[in-house]
């Protein structure tokens, strides 16, 4: 089954992708538009059913997606993503404000 998710680049809505319910992480790398040294989609937050993901080669783009599930959850699926691309730039918009609010650099993801 299928989900749609959102990209925001430089904090606006870019174009909405479609990925498999449990997106592997070579299938989210390439949603993120990521290179050979990427190894992993980081989450840059979660808030609520939603989560924020990025690659370190591409800093300006975000990928607003349904969370994972929790290991304890019955269904190991995400869910699609019902946000509005509005919407899905405030989230972005909101998750970069709390990670400033409280002192962590954005260049200092996806170092280790």
């Amino acid at each position: 089954m299928a989900i749609s998710a959102h990209l925001i680049k430089k904090g606006k809505f870019n174009a909405t992708v479609t990925l498999s319910d449990d997106p592997s992480e070579p299938e989210l790398i390439k949603a993120l538009n990521g290179n050979k040294n990427d190894t992993a989609a980081y989450e840059y937050g979660r808030v609520g059913p939603w989560e924020v993901l990025y690659v370190p080669s591409q800093p300006d783009l975000k990928l607003v997606i349904g969370a994972a599930p929790f290991i304890s959850d019955s269904v190991k699926k995400r869910t699609n993503c019902t946000l509005t691309s509005d919407q899905a730039e405030k989230l972005v918009k909101g998750v970069e404000w709390m990670l400033e609010m409280f002192g962590v650099n954005e260049a200092e993801f996806g170092k280790g």
